[in-house]
């Protein structure tokens, strides 16, 4: 099921995963539950499908959580993935209480580099790997960017 519908919309080849784990390991973490809980993202006014968004905890630094997401081809620069990433940010930090959360965006993938650096988080040049840049936040730095964007209000 997962598999026919991540190839259905494009999914696969926009998530952010590391590039040593093939199409069909990821499939099989998604549908194990491996990759924590993905939501579906839909516009609300066209109920278009957007894709996919979610959190899951992270093994490299215990207390923390990972965010992803992707869109399809037809969502994208259209302010979805801002919309998504800090709604993800705001439920790891106030539902699941994580000290941090990161992204691992592929090296090319500019437009999710922008999202993270709008987003306030930091490249973790320590947590690199190959093919891939992680950026991540700790609460208290996210809570400083909502001080500051209440105070701007």
């Amino acid at each position: 099921m997962a598999h026919r519908f991540l190839r259905e919309h494009d999914i696969a080849a926009n998530l952010d995963f590391p590039p040593d784990l093939g199409f069909e390991e990821f499939v099989s973490m998604v549908e194990a539950g491996a990759c924590g809980q993905l939501y579906g993202l839909w516009e609300l006014e066209s109920r278009a499908f957007l894709g996919l968004a979610g959190l899951h905890r992270q093994g490299r630094r215990p207390g923390w959580c990972r965010i992803l997401y992707a869109l399809v081809p037809m969502a994208r620069g259209h302010g979805f993935a801002h919309e998504a990433a800090a709604k993800l940010l705001e439920v790891a930090f106030h539902w699941t209480e994580a000290e941090g959360v990161t992204a691992a965006i592929h090296n090319d993938n500019a437009p999710s580099r922008a999202v993270a650096l709008r987003l306030g988080m930091k490249r973790l040049t320590d947590l690199d790997l190959p093919g891939l840049e992680i950026y991540g936040q700790t609460y208290g730095e996210w809570r400083l960017g909502q001080d500051k964007g209440a105070r701007a209000s």
